[in-house]
């Protein structure tokens, strides 16, 4: 990334940082790094793929595949779980393998990740049991301990109430979990995670009457930057709403906001996508073909920051944070479609300050060059064969054409994969957006000014508490976003408020300065 000098005169150190444009590349297929095929007859092997980070700490990114089971009658398994540990040649050999204590008539049913909910800063997960008899989920074991212990830890009921995995909800340092019970109250459950975890709720939110499935959540992530972990749900009626519930150190069980006429379907928070420090709503959006892309922020606009083109067959079946995997600084984004007359489409979306409207890098199964019957799931793994550049997995739930098995594959990630030059505009925001990261800070920090369509100027004003100015930059605007970098060399430490000014308005934002 290029640095252009800054045109803006100021005694002081002030930096402005402009990104200069690459060459747009297309990639239509890329090296496959590894491959295995289900051991079950019917095992749905790669039903889902989950990336399980460094769980090792050798330098590679490690992961695992669930096999769950599609036909109780005819697979032995009754599903099960692999884990695989990165390598530069990744092996097919799994370093662990998960089976269902079948003696006490159960059968393996998913695997979830947890995160750190014991802070011992190795990652906590969960197996979903099922019973033979009605295939119910009856109990879910807990390991607290990675996944170097075979023994849960504990083993909870979960009969019609599902776990998620939800990041750190209150703040307190430690990830929590969600569970929502869809019957006979429609509620969730938060559970704060802490050294001595326990099965007693912390927070519950019941779905208001008339907003049946609100407490439904649809993804997690951290929408305002804060440090929180936020989530939306959405229900059907009454018309087609989306709820966005802000998380704190005293979470509020109403939504800080409410979208209305929000398609009920696949609606997703993807990792920061923009490097603004704020993850997105994403959600497909109609027409068909559509990814409607929200920009995070406090405020979030119902309207898309970013309309993305996807040609599927029908519709889109999931969307995925797939991490950086052209190795450019910026998270990158998967959608799916199984729905290709059972063979499924993926395509890959890569994250910059505009977000690319067109897949660099997208392919059939049936027609792909991997050996794939069918798409049916993928994750972002990380850096699995240490090259520097972040991979990931695509699961297949058949691996021939009587749909049984199922096979997983690993994709390499490609520095070749850049912003195609069509998708190179910075969309001009609807309204003047002004933020500071870091902050607080203890060096520099940096303005980011989003400028409205038509602005010509900007002044930037920095006030101590005594009302004196430390800083001052004016400039015409030449880009719709200017990132301004102040040197805080000469300030004492404390609180000062810095204030942007255009020729048709406003904004103050609050600096903290820690020397």
């Amino acid at each position: 990334m290029t640095r252009i000098p800054s045109i803006f005169k100021h005694p002081k150190r002030v930096g402005f940082a402009l990104l200069v444009l690459a060459v747009a590349s297309f990639c239509s297929a890329q090296e496959m790094i590894w491959a295995r095929n289900g051991q079950g007859q019917s095992s749905g092997y790669g039903g889902r793929v989950f990336s399980l980070g460094d769980f090792n700490n050798d330098g590679f990114s490690d992961f695992a595949v669930d096999a769950y089971a599609r036909n109780f009658s005819q697979d032995p398994f009754g599903g099960y779980l692999e884990m695989f540990l990165g390598a530069s040649v990744p092996s097919t050999v799994p370093f662990r393998t998960v089976l269902p204590d079948t003696s006490a008539g159960l059968k393996y049913g998913a695997f979830r990740l947890l995160g750190d909910i014991n802070g011992d800063g190795v990652e906590d997960w969960t197996g979903l049991m099922l019973q033979r008899s009605d295939l119910d989920i009856v109990v879910a074991q807990i390991y607290l301990d990675g996944f170097s212990d075979s023994l849960p830890d504990l083993e909870w009921s979960w009969r019609d109430a599902i776990p998620y995995a939800m990041g750190d909800f209150n703040g307190d340092g430690f990830d929590d979990v969600y569970r929502y019970y869809l019957q006979p109250l429609d509620y969730g459950d938060v559970y704060f995670g802490s050294t001595s975890f326990d099965t007693i709720p912390d927070w519950t939110m019941h779905s208001p009457e008339g907003h049946r499935y609100q407490a439904w959540p649809d993804a997690f992530g951290d929408l305002n930057g804060d440090g929180f972990t936020d989530f939306i749900s959405s229900n059907p009626t009454p018309e087609n709403q989306l709820h966005i519930f802000y998380g704190g150190v005293s979470p509020d069980t109403v939504p800080a906001a409410v979208w209305t006429n929000h398609r009920d379907w696949e609606t997703r928070i993807i990792n920061d996508l923009n490097g603004d420090g704020k993850d997105e709503i994403v959600w497909a959006g109609l027409p068909a073909g559509n990814i409607n892309v929200h920009f995070g922020g406090n405020m979030i606009s119902q309207t898309p920051d970013r309309i993305l083109q996807f040609l599927g067959c029908s519709d889109v079946s999931d969307i995925i944070s797939a991490g950086d995997v052209n190795d450019d600084g910026y998270n990158d984004m998967i959608v799916l479609d199984w729905r290709c007359t059972r063979t499924g489409k993926l395509a890959l979306y890569l994250g910059s300050p505009w977000v690319n409207t067109n897949p660099v890098f997208e392919f059939l199964g049936a027609q792909d060059p991997y050996d794939l019957v069918a798409v049916f799931s993928a994750a972002g793994y990380g850096d699995v064969n240490g090259d520097g550049v972040g991979d990931f997995g695509v699961g297949a739930w058949s691996d021939d054409a009587d749909g049984t098995r199922g096979r997983t594959i690993v994709i390499a990630g490609s520095r070749n994969w850049i912003v195609p030059a069509e998708d190179r505009r910075v969309p001009y925001p609807r309204d003047f957006q002004v933020s500071a990261f870091p902050n607080p800070f203890n060096s520099q920090t940096t303005l980011r000014m989003d400028l409205p369509l038509g602005t010509r100027n900007v002044k930037v004003d920095v006030f101590n508490t005594l009302g004196q100015q430390v800083e001052q930059v004016e400039s015409p605007v030449l880009a719709s976003r200017v990132d301004v970098r102040l040197s805080a060399d000469d300030w004492a430490s404390g609180v000062y408020m810095a204030h942007v000014q255009t020729e048709n308005t406003f904004e103050t934002v609050k600096l903290v300065y820690l020397q």
